[in-house]
């Protein structure tokens, strides 16, 4: 209220029915705080809660588009025919170095790794 910040600009007492108030607010104050961090304790933990299960449905989300994403069921020969289209005959170059593309073709995954080595031109 503004007679209390008037008081705390001054070094004036209270009145008696200030002080009243004023010594209930000191001694009712902590238990107050008490209240209000209890009530901020719960609210942190339903909050970390609910970021847990937002977390949840997002890697669920992200690992259902990943199973259902077309590359999954593209057929073999599909696989082998975008497999020699990629890859360049390379001049020189021995077939065993890593970076070359049959080789990165072949560490994508399994499936890719299995058609990448029965391509016998990309080798």
């Amino acid at each position: 209220s503004s007679r209390i910040a008037e008081l705390l600009l001054s070094n004036k007492a209270p009145l008696e029915f200030e002080k009243q108030d004023l010594v209930e607010t000191a001694v009712r104050g902590p238990q107050i705080l008490d209240e209000f961090d209890e009530k901020i304790d719960a609210a942190r933990q339903l909050l970390d809660f609910f970021v847990s299960e937002r977390d949840k449905a997002a890697s669920n989300i992200s690992d259902a588009k990943s199973v259902l994403h077309p590359m999954r069921r593209l057929p073999d020969d599909v696989l082998r025919s975008i497999f020699r289209t990629c890859t360049k005959p390379e001049v020189d170059i021995e077939s065993i170095q890593p970076n070359q593309s049959p080789w990165t073709i072949s560490c994508v995954c399994q499936q890719w790794r299995t058609v990448a080595i029965h391509t016998g031109e990309l080798w």
